[in-house]
């Protein structure tokens, strides 16, 4: 790694503090830049290529870009990281403060940052001095409320990766069964939530026996929410040993998805589970614990809140500790802990510096393999043609495991319920260069991730990944997957998919009972449904119908079976292993789906909704003045693992005038060809910046609502050619 001189640190520093001048269409720090100039390169979808002599200078840029696209948002999130958001913007924040601190995150993003060191620390240093340099320089550009959380601290960024990491990947599921735990009108106290629905992503690489071109490929598709803590920043680093193309999530220093000359690799979220909930037996100061009384670690933080008139009050919250983790809730003598695999990140920010710049297999996996990843897969491909997936290492060795473990707790006054270790990297279910020549995940487990080649299930303890059968967009992605060759164009056709995967499983049989019915609704339903094309499509007419029914239908078996897989099945054939692609399939009782269709349809009529409507007229795409049909369906309907199966996820939350709005979903597709050098197509859907007035919020919107996606631009003439303007330090 080169490093800065202390006198070219202080230029480079004291020309971002400068004030920015517009000269030809170049905006540029005072002095013209010399050879040696790190440059910001935006091209004309707000994408920054940044070039820089060094590691420190690539990451300073990295932070003033992001604060120029997302400055507000960036300063937000690292207040609501710190645990102070309540003391910065009022009480209706101290929920979230108190579920941070209980939980240690703040605290743990301060220990992984001791455990950066000498160069490495000095990246997250470069990094934060950016964010600050910029904000410096253009201090009126941000909301005035945001000014206290400046100046950003070399923590900030860590802390949000620990807010992140565990909130949205490793606790995937744990507020939901705390929240079954509870009895009566709820806890005497607690910090259990409503938080948005977990990421969820599809991935695909292809290895050359499988490709048209015999090149390997890799989709990346995320799904996410298309704001806040989740939203995607796209970037290009360029400097000595590094030449790196993807997303980063706003306030992380690296990016966490793309590829360079030699490999490419996305992230999923995973079936596993690494969290337990124990509930405890609580005496006196204490709990239960192998026939004796453990006393509480006691901890009391005291957690401001700004009032309107700009004083603060103060509330002190008392965070009890058990062996097994934090107290979440309490009732009377019982109380609930919570005890998670944590993210071991110290010393992460090298070893993710390293990943980024992998040009073999092995160099990859050595750092990621060091990078602990609870619950988040990884999918890669490369130029020599390898293609790989694994689980993401961390899962927790668990002793008398039985199926109820995944939503019941466990007991806390028994010490052989409690787990100290994990499993290592090489001990979970790799999979390497398949038969098949191909691997998929759609957060289902990897016993699904190829039709061939794929890990035996019986091989690994039954807690490794849930017993479930792969979800109805997993089940669609294996079978677009397993018709081959495919090329690059081919795969990307195939991700846009709307076709509706639980439609032709369960329409025939709904459509079969509703012959011969009189009842005007259902005739009227029944028409729609017959002429319906499958599809989510924005023209598609009965899709509303059917999405609407299915939601109700299987909500109302949910309701009866109370959620979970142990109970009744609205299926008449639910899903076995020896057909896990064909099952689940018809339904369990016509009489109760057609009586429920009945009931919906008479509801959408009564509201003005017109059974022919469109799916796009009712499922739109809005981004400031931009409003257009939408294409794609939601991923689950709160039945177990079943979803509908496009692979074309939006999700969306609805709209004063009775529509719906896209909120979140397909956020960045990118789809590579590993030839030489990688051939590369993406689209961010709510573009590359979220400041108020930038061209970027809306730029990408219609490529995306047309399923198209951009070239990327990586040569140096390329984004030359294609350059909106131009930052140099």
């Amino acid at each position: 790694m080169t490093g800065v001189s202390p006198r070219r640190w202080h230029t480079l520093a004291g020309a971002l503090l400068a004030a920015s001048l517009l000269v030809g269409g170049c905006d540029r720090a005072p002095g013209p830049p010399g050879p040696e100039a790190t440059e910001i390169l935006w091209d004309r979808f707000g994408i920054p290529h940044i070039y820089g002599e060094s590691a420190e200078e690539l990451l300073f840029a990295h932070g003033w870009a992001q604060m120029e696209a997302h400055g507000d948002l960036l300063l937000e999130l690292y207040g609501r990281s710190r645990g102070r958001a309540a003391e910065y913007w009022g009480p209706e924040h101290l929920a979230d403060d108190r579920l941070l601190h209980t939980l240690g995150l703040p605290a743990l993003g301060d220990r992984w940052l001791d455990g950066e060191e000498g160069e490495t620390r000095g990246l997250l240093e470069a990094f934060v001095q950016g964010v600050n340099a910029y904000a410096d320089a253009h201090r009126e550009e941000l909301g005035d409320h945001l000014h206290a959380v400046l100046p950003v601290e070399a923590a900030d960024p860590l802390r949000q990766v620990a807010r992140v990491a565990v909130l949205d990947f490793v606790l995937v599921g744990w507020e939901e069964a705390a929240g079954r735990w509870r009895e009566g009108d709820g806890p005497e106290s607690g910090v259990v939530q409503d938080t948005p629905p977990p990421a969820s992503s599809t991935a695909w690489a292809v290895g050359p026996s499988h490709s048209t071109t015999g090149n390997a490929l890799l989709l990346a598709n995320p799904h996410l929410p298309w704001s806040g803590r989740h939203t995607l920043f796209e970037v290009h680093l360029v400097g000595p040993g590094v030449d790196v193309y993807g997303v980063s999530l706003v306030g992380f220093p690296l990016p966490v998805m793309g590829f360079n000359d030699h490999m490419s690799w996305t992230h999923t979220v995973g079936s596993q589970k690494a969290w337990d909930l124990f509930e405890l037996q609580v005496e006196g100061g204490g709990y239960r614990w192998g026939g004796e009384t453990e006393a509480f670690e006691m901890d009391t933080v005291a957690l401001a809140a700004r009032g309107p008139d700009g004083s603060q009050t103060t509330e002190s919250v008392v965070i009890r500790r058990s062996l097994h983790g934090p107290v979440v809730e309490r009732q009377g003598r019982r109380a609930l802990a919570l005890r998670f695999a944590t993210p071991g990140m110290e010393g992460a920010v090298q070893r993710w510096w390293e990943l980024i710049r992998a040009e073999t297999l092995e160099e990859f996996e050595g750092a990621l393999a060091r990078i602990w990843s609870p619950n988040l897969t990884t999918t890669y491909a490369d130029t020599a043609g390898n293609v790989l997936h694994h689980p993401g290492w961390g899962v927790p060795v668990r002793s008398g495991w039985t199926g109820e473990h995944w939503t019941e707790p466990l007991d806390g006054a028994d010490p052989a319920r409690l787990w100290t270790a994990s499993y290592a990297y090489d001990d979970l279910p790799r999979i390497l260069n398949p038969p098949s020549g191909w691997l998929q995940n759609s957060n289902e487990p990897p016993w699904f991730a190829t039709v061939q080649g794929a890990p035996d299930p019986t091989a690994y303890p039954p807690y490794m990944a849930r017993s479930t059968g792969p979800t109805a967009g997993a089940q669609r992605s294996l079978e677009l997957l397993r018709d081959g060759p495919v090329g690059m164009e081919e795969l990307v056709a195939r991700k846009h998919s709307t076709r509706i995967t639980l439609a032709d499983r369960v329409l025939p049989d709904l459509l079969e009972a509703l012959e011969g019915l009189t009842d005007p609704f259902v005739v009227r339903a029944r028409s729609a449904l017959q002429g319906w094309d499958g599809t989510a499509d924005a023209e598609s007419v009965g899709s509303l119908l059917f999405v609407e029914w299915a939601r109700s239908w299987l909500a109302r078996v949910a309701a009866r079976s109370q959620g979970g897989p142990e109970g009744e099945s609205p299926f008449r054939e639910p899903w076995t292993e020896d057909r896990p692609l064909e099952t689940p399939h018809g339904i369990a009782d016509v009489d109760e789906a057609v009586e429920v269709l009945g009931g919906v349809a008479r509801n959408l009529e009564g509201t003005g909704v017109a059974l022919d409507r469109s799916w796009g007229e009712a499922y739109r795409i809005r981004r400031d003045t931009v409003d257009l049909a939408a294409s794609g369906a939601p991923g689950g309907l709160g039945y177990f693992e079943v979803g509908l199966g496009s692979l074309r996820r939006l999700d969306f939350r609805p709209d004063p005038g009775g529509g719906w709005e896209a909120a979140g979903g397909d956020s960045w597709i990118l789809a590579v060809e590993m030839n030489r050098p990688p051939r590369a197509q993406a689209v961010l859907a709510y573009g590359n910046a979220s400041r108020e007035g930038s061209p970027h919020r809306t730029d990408q919107v219609e490529l995306f609502a047309s399923h198209e996606l951009r070239p990327v631009w990586r040569a140096r003439e390329e984004v030359e050619a294609n350059l909106l303007r131009r930052h140099s330090f």
